[in-house]
């Protein structure tokens, strides 16, 4: 049985998967100068764009690679960067 996959699709998914490949080489040069405050898991949004899944760590971080402020329903979003409780992080 053959896969239902269409070239298109299969040339969007090579895509993004190279696309998360960019963030892997930051990603293991803060592992190995110990430093543990980037993001390590990824996803993608409905537009392709990758966000960390466990939330940014910081605003800085949200602000270099997301558009700010996030809400609650956001992909990236953390409560711990919204300090009000409103569902708005880096105000």
């Amino acid at each position: 049985m053959g896969s239902r996959l269409t070239d298109r699709t299969k040339a969007t998914v090579a895509a993004a998967i190279a696309g998360l490949a960019l963030f892997a080489p930051a990603a293991a040069a803060r592992a190995e100068d110990g430093q543990t405050s980037g993001p390590t898991q990824w996803g993608l949004d409905v537009y392709g764009k990758p966000y960390p899944v466990t939330g940014w760590k910081s605003c800085a971080e949200a602000q270099a690679h997301a558009s700010t402020p996030l809400f609650r329903a956001d992909p990236g979003y953390n409560p711990a960067l919204d300090p009000t409780g409103r569902g708005i992080e880096c105000v």
